[in-house]
C-alpha cells in the first residue's frame, strides 16, 4: 500500500519521530537528524555522566560549518582540558545544575575558546559557552601553569581561558574555586560578549582581561577572590565595557 504522507502529517513531523539516531565512537551519544536535512545547525546532545574526553570528542566530530553539544544537568569530570577551537562551536549546559568539575591533579584550565598554543596564529570566530557551573576544584590542583608537552605553558588554569578569539559569547556561567582565575581573556580577543558571569573562591581573578576591546560585560558578579576580583590590562584607543550587578 503506498503512504500518504497527509495521513500522518508533514514529512517534517516524520522525520522529528525518528530524529534521533545513534552516533558511533559515542557511548549513548545522540545527534538529531533534522537540522541538517532542513539546513539548521548540527546539535548533539550527550547524556548525563560522560567524560570531558567524550565531551571533546562530540566537539571535534562537529562539521566544519560548525554547530553545537549540549549537556543536561550532572556532574562532568573533567581530566584534560575541552577546547573550542574551530570556528562556529558551541557548548551549552542547563544551568548551575551542569557542573564542570575539574579531577583531583588535573592541573589545567577547564576550558579554552581558541587555539590551545602559547602563541597561537589564528583567530577563531562564533564560539559560545553557556548554562555552567565550573568547578577549579583548586585544593587538588598543584600548580597555576597548564604543561604544554614539550614547553612550558604561559596557559593559567582558568575556569574559561579564551586567546586570539572574536565575536564570541560566555554567558550564565560560575567559575568557582580555579587554580588560577574564573574567566580571564588574552592574546588579542576582540568583540567577546560576557552575560551574567559568577566567579568566586578562586586563587587570583575572578574576571581578567588581556590584549582585549570592544567587547561587552554585563552582569558580573565576582566576589570572595582570593587575590583580586576585576583586572583589566589593554592599551589601545578604542575600549571594552563592563557592568557589574
Amino acid at each position: 500500500m503506498k503512504t500518504n504522507f497527509n495521513q500522518v502529517g508533514s514529512w517534517r513531523v516524520v522525520l522529528k519521530s525518528a530524529a534521533m539516531v545513534c552516533l558511533s565512537g559515542f557511548p549513548v551519544m545522540f545527534i538529531s537528524v533534522l537540522p541538517m536535512l532542513v539546513g539548521g545547525p548540527v546539535v548533539v546532545k550527550l547524556p548525563a555522566g560522560v567524560t570531558g574526553v567524550v565531551i571533546q570528542r562530540a566537539l571535534d566530530t562537529l562539521p566544519e560549518s560548525g554547530g553545537a553539544v549540549v549537556l543536561p544537568p550532572g556532574n562532568f569530570e573533567v581530566s584534560q582540558p575541552i577546547i573550542l577551537s574551530r570556528d562556529n562551536q558551541t557548548l551549552q549546559g542547563a544551568g548551575a545544575a551542569t557542573i564542570l568539575h575539574l579531577a583531583d591533579n588535573a592541573n589545567c584550565p577547564v576550558i579554552i575558546l581558541g587555539e590551545p598554543l602559547n602563541n597561537p596564529s589564528q583567530t577563531i570566530r562564533h564560539l559560545k559557552v553557556a548554562g555552567f557551573f565550573i568547578d577549579g576544584n583548586r585544593a587538588h590542583q598543584q600548580r597555576e601553569l597548564w604543561q604544554l608537552a614539550g614547553e612550558g605553558s604561559e596557559i593559567r588554569n582558568n575556569g574559561v581561558t579564551a586567546q586570539n578569539v572574536s565575536d564570541s559569547t560566555v554567558e550564565n556561567v560560575t567559575c568557582a574555586r580555579c587554580r588560577s582565575g574564573g574567566l580571564v581573556t588574552t592574546r588579542n580577543v576582540r568583540r567577546l560578549t560576557v552575560r551574567n558571569l559568577t566567579a568566586f573562591d578562586n586563587e587570583f581573578d575572578g574576571l581578567a582581561c588581556y590584549q582585549t576591546k570592544d567587547c561587552l560585560f554585563t552582569g558580573l558578579y565576582l566576589h570572595d577572590i582570593r587575590a583580586r576580583a576585576f583586572r583589566w590590562i589593554w592599551i589601545s584607543t578604542t575600549t571594552s565595557s563592563a557592568t557589574p550587578f
